[in-house]
Formats: C-alpha cells, sequence, structure tokens
C-alpha cells in the first residue's frame, strides 16, 4: 500500500468512526459514574489508599483529590507526579467514561472501563522512552490500554477490517 492510499483510507475510516459517540454506549455506565462522583472516602490512614506516604493522606484529608494522590503514589515510569497530574484527564480519551483514581479502600469499582492506566504513546517495543518522558504518557483506561496494547496504527485497521468482515 502507497502512503498516499494509506493517508486517503485514514481519513475515510476516521469520517466513518466519527458517527460513534464520544461515550462508550455500555451497559450501567452512568449508575458507575454516579458511584464514583458520590463515593464515600475513607478517612482514616490507609497506606494503599495514600501511597504509603502520610503528606498524601494530610492532602487527601484536605482535598479529597484521589487524581493527585494517584499521580504521587507508586513510581508511575519515573515520570513528575504533578506533570502527569495536569496531564490526567477526568475521562478516559478512549471511552469517555468517567475515571476511578481512588486507590485502596477509596476506589469505587474495580471495572477495567472505569479504572486508570498509563500508556505509552509510543510503544516501549517500538523505540519510544521507558522512564521520566512526560510527552510519552497517556492516561486511559485499563480496558483502553489493554485493547491498544502493542499494535501499530496500520495493525488497528487490519484487525478492524477483520471484524468488520467476520461481523456476521
Amino acid at each position: 500500500m502507497k502512503q498516499s492510499q494509506y493517508n486517503d483510507l485514514l481519513v475515510n475510516v476516521e469520517d466513518a468512526l466519527s458517527v460513534l459517540p464520544d461515550t462508550l454506549p455500555a451497559k450501567n455506565v452512568e449508575k458507575i459514574e454516579e458511584q464514583i462522583r458520590s463515593k464515600k472516602h475513607i478517612l482514616m490512614y490507609d497506606p494503599a489508599s495514600h501511597g504509603g506516604s502520610y503528606e498524601l493522606y494530610e492532602h487527601f484529608r484536605e482535598n479529597k483529590d484521589l487524581k493527585w494522590i494517584w499521580c504521587h503514589s507508586g513510581n508511575r515510569y519515573g515520570v513528575d507526579p504533578v506533570e502527569l497530574y495536569n496531564k490526567a484527564p477526568d475521562r478516559c480519551p478512549v471511552f469517555g467514561t468517567l475515571l476511578d483514581y481512588g486507590l485502596g479502600e477509596n476506589n469505587a469499582t474495580n471495572l477495567d472501563l472505569f479504572r486508570p492506566s498509563l500508556d505509552h504513546t509510543e510503544q516501549q517495543s517500538r523505540g519510544g522512552v521507558k522512564r521520566g518522558d512526560i510527552n510519552n504518557i497517556e492516561v486511559m483506561s485499563n480496558l483502553a490500554n489493554r485493547l491498544l496494547n502493542n499494535s501499530t496504527l496500520m495493525q488497528s485497521l487490519y484487525l478492524l477490517k477483520y471484524a468488520l468482515k467476520n461481523k456476521g
């Protein structure tokens, strides 16, 4: 396939897929998002919920900001937690679902469609920077990350072609 043909194909696929709604039409999405928004956060010190840091726990008590805790807990690929916080969306950029940044007893759901995950924009196996580069990191749902896995755009198009050919 020539580059010009590939570019034309991408435009046509993008146009065709533009009819999809911004949020994945899935069962109980509204109910689970309401659970995430209305979660009664545990106020006792729980190292799993606060990354093991009393400072994070105090921040949590004052702000109830679970995304801040999530970005600061663990080593999240060696990126600066403040930069990660500023980049992390409230909703999955792939499916549009609200992300539940709660850890430990502070999560509202364990469903992969709502749990946040880090993904490398350029996969490590394809030469992407492995650690410390915030520009090579994207936050999305666990489900979106798992589905994107390690495929290129071309491979994804072939998977889409296969799925459409065998739809029925």
